[in-house]
């Protein structure tokens, strides 16, 4: 489970770059990050981990010192990140729970706690990206930032297709 809190760490600060580098897609359907860290990432999570901050070692450069800062951080936030995984998993069940049954007003209870566990979530996710940042160079920052945008819009564009693609599909 620790190497899980790495993989997410790395893949939430971190994996535009290894995205951008490859130029392939790692399709993970959960936070767009890749990586592979879809249902089922248990077995084999410390190689992913060490591939992951191998490959985003690289491309930032990252000293051995650095690495092992990041390590650090991932395992100070493992507990918080496995909590708040989980919250947004069961306010995220609660809602379609609610929704399936039609009940407005459960509904509207489930999307207020979905909302907040997602907010929690995202909050712990920039204090830990915010560690990173702190470890790393300005050079190697600015890289980063690169890395990042370019792969959003990437994200955009494939969004962008699906919904095309989905719209041609129902006439």
């Amino acid at each position: 489970m620790k190497s899980r809190t790495l993989i997410i760490v790395l893949a939430a600060a971190l994996a535009p770059l290894a995205l951008a580098a490859t130029d392939s897609t790692y399709s993970s359907g959960t936070m767009g990050t890749g990586m592979g860290m879809g249902m089922g990432a248990d077995k084999g999570d410390e190689s992913l981990a060490e591939m992951a901050l191998g490959r985003m070692g690289e491309q930032l450069n990252l000293t051995a010192e650095q690495k092992t800062s990041i390590r650090q951080i991932a395992d100070e936030s493992k507990s918080t990140m496995q909590q708040d995984r989980e919250s947004v998993r069961t306010a995220l069940q609660k809602l379609r729970d609610a929704a399936d049954k039609g009940d407005q007003s459960a509904v509207d209870t489930a999307g207020k706690e979905a909302g907040e566990a997602l907010a929690k979530q995202a909050t712990q996710r920039a204090e830990v990206n915010k560690k990173v940042d702190a470890v790393l160079t300005e050079e190697q920052r600015a890289k980063l930032g690169q890395k990042k945008e370019t792969m959003k819009q990437r994200m955009e564009e494939r969004r962008e297709q699906r919904m095309e693609r989905r719209e041609s599909q129902q006439y």
